[in-house]
């Protein structure tokens, strides 16, 4: 442009000829879709980002729905003790790992993710496939509505909780 701003120019075109295979005449529009452009570039970064988070396993992050858990880093898997090949074969559910008496806050859970789009981290436990069963902070966020889908962060207490227990003993 004359401002020397750069735009993306996308084209289409139509050659007519005569009886003698000669280029007759042109048609063609252009449109100018240098905002489609920028969106796409602004999303290839943000998905970037945001693999990069997921994947450095900094933090256990999964991908839940009401049917069970549906993508997981690393660091969830780890700590849950289960591996890949049971989370892709459909194995890993939320609500058997849940002890009971923690259901209730879970679903609590849910009705804010359904309203608000975000619940806010609270303590929960979970029983671990080895049968353990440990302390947890969760917080979610929805990516999906139809059906409900989430993505949460896991942060394991244990650590936290044995200190706690050794002060209040002190």
């Amino acid at each position: 442009r004359p401002d020397g701003a750069a735009r993306w120019i996308e084209s289409f075109g139509r050659i007519f000829y005569d009886d003698y295979s000669k280029a007759k005449r042109m048609v063609g529009v252009n449109s100018d879709v240098t905002e489609r452009k920028n969106t796409e570039e602004a999303l290839r970064k943000s998905e970037f980002r945001f693999r990069r988070l997921v994947d450095s396993n900094i933090i256990p992050i999964v991908v839940g729905r009401i049917e069970g858990v549906k993508e997981a880093n690393d660091a969830f898997l780890k700590m849950i003790g289960y591996t890949r090949e049971e989370l892709d074969g459909g194995g890993i559910d939320w609500v058997e790992m849940t002890p009971a008496e923690h259901l209730l806050r879970d679903m609590e859970g849910l009705e804010l993710l359904k309203k608000q789009g975000f619940c806010p981290p609270f303590e929960k436990e979970y029983v671990l496939k080895d049968g353990r069963r440990v302390p947890f902070l969760v917080g979610a966020t929805v990516v999906g509505t139809s059906p409900l889908e989430w993505l949460g962060f896991v942060v394991d207490l244990s650590d936290l909780k044995r200190a706690e227990a050794e002060l209040r003993k002190a």
